[in-house]
């Protein structure tokens, strides 16, 4: 993220340290800003730059809006410019000049948009409108919404009479406003409705993972695709751990895929935090609420109510095999309460032979799925081993054949 020279970005109205481009595209247009209304965000492609994204007339139809981006970039000597003939030593001084004159803008900076406070994470219920049903989770419904000033979102609607209480809702809101990272979904706000709470989050167009692998684009996706998804999900992983955050329900169906098939990590109606000590210590977090996924669950979690990253680390073991084979069900075939038994016994799925699984990534399941929490990985080390094996080429090699078996 880059810094800006200004006494203080955070405390200006026009800069906006989290929107994306489409938020503030959406933003912009809204009938409350006139032409020439602007933000500057930080570029999402140019780590060192800044983005001025500014409202015009449209060049196609005069009696509609659109939004124009410009890089704000760095000079040697700490400067801002938009053209290299022009510099400003504070992104303050930049917009001064542009607001007097366009200096190759398509029109004068006029009124700022106003920046949100992080802080205030309370939503007016008059800002949402609600538009279809996305689906529904283990704690309630998931629903497509129209955010005032955010565009499209997704909402999860909880409900008093259901297994979570409000404390423990507003916990897990709390926990993930904390949070900010690329693979991770963000959260943009909580409502409080009648009898249910919206927990109000970023809109992931392309949907769960499950149903990207096993019905969208992820059917074709070869080997190295594949990978680079287990990656990014390790990635976010790795930013959990850092956090002492454990999630206990990590699985391709609740992995959501954005408009660019990027993977991000979503439901946390299962994380926790765990403290210093536990976390430092490797002792076991045993509060539990809410549905056991037993076929992703650990041993020692699924058996003994005991939850900590290495359990996590196990789930991730069980959403690799998930990712290689296309979204097939794990250990297909087996029921629950056989499967629990053989779990006992220390039984591991075998190497799937109807899909590209290298024995070195295979090895690493079994290393996710060592008896003894210990001995796992943590998903730091997974991280770094899965950007080695995510660089090998395939030759383009599909990492199965789907639909042979309906899964």
């Amino acid at each position: 993220m880059p810094k800006c020279k200004c006494m203080s970005c955070k405390g200006k109205d026009w800069f906006f340290k989290y929107i994306t481009r489409k938020e503030a595209e959406h933003l912009l247009l809204s009938v409350e800003y006139p032409i020439g209304s602007f933000l500057i965000r930080p570029s999402k492609n140019f780590p060192e730059c800044y983005t001025l994204s500014t409202k015009v007339v449209s060049q196609s139809d005069p009696y509609n809006y659109d939004v124009n981006h410009y890089k704000i970039e760095k000079s040697d000597n700490g400067g801002y410019f938009l053209s290299s003939n022009r510099i400003f030593n504070t992104l303050e001084d930049l917009i001064r000049t542009y607001s007097r004159t366009a200096h190759g803008l398509n029109h004068v900076l006029t009124k700022p948009c106003t920046s949100f406070d992080e802080n205030d994470w309370e939503i007016d219920q008059n800002d949402l409108c609600m538009l279809r049903d996305l689906g529904s989770g283990n704690f309630g419904e998931v629903k497509l919404a129209a955010h005032k000033y955010k565009g499209e979102v997704a909402v999860k609607v909880f409900k008093k009479t259901q297994q979570m209480s409000m404390v423990e809702i507003l916990e897990e809101a709390a926990i993930m406003k904390t949070l900010r990272h690329r693979h991770l979904v963000k959260l943009i706000g909580v409502c409080s409705h009648d009898e249910s709470i919206y927990i109000v989050l970023e809109y992931m167009e392309n949907g769960s993972l499950l149903s990207f692998l096993k019905e969208g684009d992820g059917r074709a996706y070869n080997y190295e695709k594949l990978m680079k998804i287990a990656y990014d999900i390790s990635s976010g992983m790795k930013y959990l751990e850092s956090k002492k955050i454990v999630h206990r329900d990590l699985a391709a169906r609740n992995i959501l895929m954005d408009e660019n098939n990027r993977a991000k990590i979503g439901d946390f109606g299962l994380a926790r935090v765990i403290g210093d000590s536990e976390f430092a210590n490797g002792e076991l977090y045993k509060s539990y609420t809410g549905i056991c996924p037993i076929k992703w669950t650990a041993p020692e979690a699924l058996f003994n109510k005991m939850f900590t990253i290495k359990s996590d680390v196990w789930s991730f073991g069980i959403l690799l095999m998930e990712i290689l084979t296309y979204g097939r069900e794990p250990y297909k075939g087996i029921s629950i309460d056989k499967l629990t038994n053989m779990l006992r016994e220390n039984y591991r799925m075998p190497n799937p032979k109807k899909y590209y699984v290298p024995d070195n990534v295979y090895k690493l399941m079994l290393e996710c799925w060592d008896k003894n929490p210990d001995k796992r990985p943590f998903f730091y080390d997974l991280n770094f081993y899965l950007k080695r094996f995510k660089a090998k080429k395939s030759h383009n090699r599909r990492c199965g054949c789907y639909g042979q078996d309906g899964s």
